[in-house]
């Protein structure tokens, strides 16, 4: 049972890992190339910053209201430099009825840098050692 667990945890570092580092480092060019115009009007850009999309998410709702069905979507914003001292994230949001909202929220680079090193490590971990077979 362990023995299984080990190789999923392996699989997932060999294959999930590298796909999730891929797509935060490719998130901030795409964010760039494309902005998205709520995002731009609730946390507009600042001389001497960076704006960064360091989170995003889309989902959809259904629903047998129609007024209730439909996309919502969320983006995660830092200025940086300022957040290495601020450590202040924005969260623009619109919901399915296109109300959209701002939050901030704190955020932690000293936990984001170690979960990119733990997903780093933990890849590389996986494919030096071999998977583990099935026991005799």
């Amino acid at each position: 049972m362990l023995r299984r667990a080990l190789r999923y945890l392996q699989i997932v570092a060999r294959f999930g890992f590298p796909l999730m580092l891929v797509v935060l480092i490719a998130m901030p060019f795409v964010e760039r190339a494309n902005p998205w115009a709520v995002a731009d009007a609730q946390v507009p850009h600042r001389s001497g910053q960076s704006r960064v999309m360091v989170g995003a998410g889309i989902r959809s709702r259904s629903s047998y209201n129609p007024s209730e069905s439909g996309t919502e979507r969320h983006a995660d914003y830092v200025y940086f430099p300022n957040v290495l001292s601020t450590k202040t994230m924005y969260r623009v949001s619109q919901d399915v009825r296109g109300t959209v909202t701002t939050t901030t929220e704190r955020f932690s680079v000293v936990a984001t840098v170690v979960g990119l090193l733990l997903a780093v490590a933990l890849t590389v971990i996986s494919w030096v050692r071999p998977l583990p077979g099935k026991s005799v």
